[in-house]
């Protein structure tokens, strides 16, 4: 369920509609204060008129601006000039651009109620301690202090601090001023949802006025949901949209809120025609997200009779929203993988994380590409991706990627190459738990590949391990807890092997035997390892035989959590149990919680860990186990907050700077400009002190600018990481791609930057050794340059030279990614042909797309029967 979407979208937004009324109020107390002062310049006068009738008429930049010319006018007066920035300022306010408001206000420093505004602006800038503080002094802002208090309380809701916010709000609805004490009894209510006392807030909504406000209606619809009333909720909702006049963020919220009734009410099919329409329609993004996400949940109701919505498929050919392509593109390659359709959803995939770096989706994306790639045997591009993995989300060297590319062959059969990986990763292991974890592993490819003799050596180097491991262990805690083996340092939970005196240790020799006949599927290994823990229920080492259970339950694919549940109670329950083997009970139950997919239970397990074990030596591991948690959770200020922790707690941890990059990619996820300009500062300190991910941070940083509608600071980001020689070829090339990108943007106001587009595409075009990966989204982007210039046979042109660069068997498409572009530009070339009336030339480029053994030949053959029959084209034969 939506647990609050039109709070988030306040956030976004970076004002509160109850903010926006509170603005509404001032705005009229200010113009009756001023009504009493007309402007004594005459030549003014009518300017003011005209910016007042702007701000008036809901144009508020068209306001800000004539003001602004205003204040470049010689001889106002000081009072008009006072005057006249009050306008500026509140125009620019409610435009919502801070930076501006705040520009102003601190050139012009005698503006009328100077610190109310600028705690509006300070809100818009995402500083809210600043806004906060701003605002704390609403006593002395005279006839705006109640409005001033109001929007206090919004900016320590938006800072977390609910229960400050709750007192001011508690004391504000019952203020003199009806306006005000409604939008306190509004924002009390959204608190109370967000705790979950939806019976309280439709109570208290009950009591408002007869003809309830928008806001009033939605908060009441999410309360009915909540208590599981989704008829009367969607009647709700229906009534709030038939209201003339509603609210742009309201409206949108209220949409994807009514979708999620009628999906609550067994209506997917309804609810997935309403989402597609309002995808369709809507330009703000902020409710994009949940839309899509809500849309995958109908077609999952409706099972095998939903199809592939056509519109989702249009968005990924339009150039018009990205950002909505970009969702299409993701979910459209989850759905064609879960159709069986592998090469079509790698295509796509794979075009989603060239086109959109950084997406909020990515890390998901980078899963699946990396699963499909396995699954089509593309086993370079899956090396190529766990690289790249590694490098975005931190842990782990050659080691890691050798371990993963030895799962992939164990998994698709390959148990001669999959025992190498693994024996490889054990040899190149940084620390005892990886080369444990690999060495197991390698055991049980030997046993299933039938190599005893490489399984016999293979046990001799587990022993040797597991004792150290032990060894370790004891040092570490302090104490004689010989039952508990090292955790590890890395992404998957390690295979334990305990070993102690010569008993135990053909007990544990016995335990394991029986473990890897489990990941055979031998059904006897069930019963033999409950046959150990039976005989030996006063064994120092039974509680972590529990546990190792636990972990190898856990690496099963799929893991068997109900298992690894069991072996963890049980290990609880044992008496006498010291402390480390209880601090791994909580390490383990972190994991348990993510093979559950339960993304709330890892961040709670993970906090419970990190307050009862704060000195642990896993504690930044954990750390950043919870900060992934409430990322994939979209709980992005938690997720921040984890990550910063980690980074400013653990400095020296390996995960200290993805910690880092990703607290700036949730501070971005935010949407607020204080979100983006923390992530801009983020990776500016990333970069600016070197390591491994210095230029992914510097490429998030023009991406963070990009998204702000800051384009040409984004290409001097840009500029200045293309300056590093030591940039590897692949950042390289994609930062190109990008400063293409953005002079794109800027050419549609500086024909200049088109023609430097242009330009730079060609040069990088003729770069040598190019794959036709990188030649064809290159030659796609000067396609739109020269399209974007009014060039458009140089358009069709480019178009041409991909194309038949693709039909060289040697150089051309080999995979699906490469066929996305090669495919892109035919079609391209055949739509610039229709509109130029060349049908022939059209039918033509079709016939070769379709005579090539990518996945969209068939559409090509199609498109050129099409054309060929409406404008009777055929050959005499």
């Amino acid at each position: 369920m939506l647990t609050g979407p039109l709070r988030a979208a306040r956030l976004s937004a970076g004002c509160s509609l109850a903010v926006a009324a509170c603005l509404c109020a001032a705005r009229a107390a200010t113009k009756d204060a001023k009504n009493t002062n007309p402007p004594a310049l005459a030549t003014a006068a009518q300017g003011i008129i005209d910016a007042r009738k702007a701000l008036g008429d809901g144009l508020p930049q068209v306001a800000a601006v004539k003001a602004g010319r205003l204040l470049e006018t010689k001889g106002l007066t000081a009072k008009d000039r006072r005057e006249v920035a009050g306008i500026a300022v509140e125009a620019w306010v409610r435009a919502r651009d801070g930076i501006r408001a705040r520009e102003l206000l601190d050139r012009e420093p005698k503006i009328d109620h100077a610190p109310f505004w600028t705690g509006h602006a300070l809100v818009l800038l995402g500083d809210l301690n600043g806004a906060v503080e701003a605002f704390g002094k609403w006593r002395e802002m005279g006839e705006l202090a109640e409005h001033a208090r109001l929007a206090l309380a919004f900016a320590l809701m938006a800072d977390g601090r609910e229960g400050a916010a709750r007192t001011e709000l508690k004391e504000l609805r019952g203020s003199q001023d009806a306006a005000v004490a409604s939008q306190a009894r509004l924002l009390l209510s959204e608190l109370e949802l967000v705790a979950g006392r939806s019976d309280v807030v439709l109570q208290r909504l009950t009591r408002e006025n007869n003809t309830p406000s928008a806001e009033v209606q939605f908060l009441r619809a999410r309360g009915l949901l909540q208590l599981g009333d989704a008829a009367k909720a969607g009647e709700v909702t229906r009534e709030l949209l038939a209201r003339p006049g509603i609210h742009g963020t309201v409206h949108d919220a209220a949409v994807v809120l009514g979708a999620e009734a009628m999906l609550a009410q067994k209506k997917a099919d309804e609810a997935l025609r309403v989402l597609v329409q309002f995808l369709d329609k809507a330009r703000d993004p902020a409710f994009w997200h949940e839309a899509f996400e809500l849309l995958n949940r109908c077609r999952s109701a409706l099972r095998g009779s939903a199809q592939i919505p056509l519109a989702v498929a249009a968005w990924v050919g339009e150039d018009v929203a990205p950002e909505r392509r970009a969702y299409a593109m993701f979910w459209l390659a989850r759905w064609l993988d879960e159709a069986g359709r592998k090469v079509e959803a790698l295509g796509m995939i794979e075009a989603f994380l060239q086109l959109h770096p950084g997406h909020r989706n990515e890390s998901e994306a980078m899963r699946l590409a990396m699963k499909l790639n396995g699954e089509l045997r593309a086993d370079a591009r899956v090396f190529d991706l766990a690289k790249e993995w590694r490098q975005q989300y931190g842990g782990g060297g050659d080691s890691l990627v050798d371990f993963i590319s030895g799962g992939i062959l164990f998994a698709r059969g390959d148990l001669v190459p999959a025992l190498a990986a693994f024996q490889r990763a054990s040899d190149e292991a940084a620390t005892l738990p990886e080369r444990r974890r690999a060495l197991h592993n390698a055991a049980v490819t030997a046993v299933k590949a039938g190599q005893m003799a490489v399984y016999q050596a293979l046990l001799s180097k587990i022993e040797v391990a597991g004792t150290a491991d032990a060894d370790t262990t004891k040092t570490q805690s302090g104490k004689g807890d010989t039952g508990t083996n090292a955790q590890t340092k890395s992404d998957t939970v390690p295979a334990a092997v305990p070993l102690a005196s010569a008993g135990s240790a053909a007990a544990s020799l016995e335990l394991d035997r029986a473990l890897q006949l489990a990941a055979k599927g031998d059904a006897s290994a069930e019963v033999e390892v409950q046959r150990f823990i039976s005989a030996n229920p006063e064994h120092p080492r039974w509680a972590e035989a529990q546990i190792t259970r636990a972990e190898l339950a856990l690496l099963d694919v799929p893991p068997r959590v109900k298992d690894a549940g069991v072996a963890l109670q049980a290990a609880m329950q044992k008496k006498g149990i010291g402390t480390a083997t209880r601090e791994r009970i909580d390490y383990v139950t972190v994991w348990l919680r993510e093979a559950e997919e339960n993304l709330r239970g890892v961040a709670d397990a993970g906090l419970a860990f990190l307050k009862t074990w704060p000195a642990s030596p896993l504690a930044d591991q954990i750390r950043m186990k919870t900060g992934e948690a409430y990322y994939r959770m979209q709980d992005f200020p938690d997720a921040r907050t984890q990550f910063e922790l980690l980074a400013s707690d653990h400095p020296g941890s390996e995960y200290a700077d993805a910690a880092l990059f990703f607290a700036g990619k949730a501070a971005m996820e935010l949407m607020t400009p204080e979100g983006l300009q923390r992530a801009i500062q983020i990776w500016g300190e990333l970069a600016e002190h070197g390591g491994p991910m210095a230029a992914s941070a510097r490429y998030q940083q023009a991406l963070a600018k990009r998204r702000m509608g800051q384009e040409k600071e984004a290409l001097a980001i840009i500029d200045t990481l293309l300056s590093d020689k030591s940039l590897d070829k692949t950042m390289r090339l994609q930062a190109q791609c990008q400063r293409i990108e953005l002079q794109l943007v800027l050419g549609r106001s500086d024909a200049k930057q088109s023609d430097a587009a242009v330009a730079a595409a060609r040069e990088l075009q003729n770069q040598p050794g190019l794959a036709y990966l990188w030649r064809g989204r290159i030659g796609a982007l000067l396609t739109q340059a020269l399209q974007d210039s009014g060039r458009t046979a140089e358009a069709l042109e480019a178009c041409y030279d991909i194309v038949n660069a693709g039909i060289d068997a040697a150089s051309g498409p080999a995979n699906p990614a490469e066929f996305f572009w090669f495919y892109w530009a035919g079609f391209r070339a055949v739509n610039i042909l229709e509109s130029q009336k060349q049908w022939e030339a059209a039918a033509k480029m079709a016939e070769t797309l379709a005579q090539t053994a990518g996945d969209r030949a068939t559409e090509a053959k199609d498109l050129a029967t099409r054309i060929r029959m409406e404008h009777f084209l055929w050959d005499e034969k």
